[in-house]
């Protein structure tokens, strides 16, 4: 759904995922964007987490899922304030 409010976003995990030949890491995609939009959550304490919570044999693929969220949101906002300046 296309909206043109500044308070919506469209991630494209699900494409992100399969690009990435992973589509069961469309959940860390959504993480790692909603790590760049929300203050409370922190990219090295979620990173922290990752690498914790998960085995070694998955966590490398889920880091890059996590980072590509959140890379992917953090070009929408640069490009939203360059709209608005």
């Amino acid at each position: 759904m296309e909206t043109d409010s500044d308070r919506h976003y469209r991630i494209p995990a699900t494409e992100i995922a399969e690009e990435m030949g992973k589509p069961f890491v469309v959940n860390m995609i959504m993480l790692g964007a909603l790590t760049k939009l929300l203050p409370k959550l922190h990219y090295p304490t979620v990173e922290a987490e990752i690498m914790e919570n998960f085995a070694a044999s998955i966590a490398g693929i889920n880091l890059d899922a996590y980072d590509k969220g959140y890379q992917y949101i953090a070009k929408q906002l640069e490009e939203r304030n360059k709209q608005s300046a």
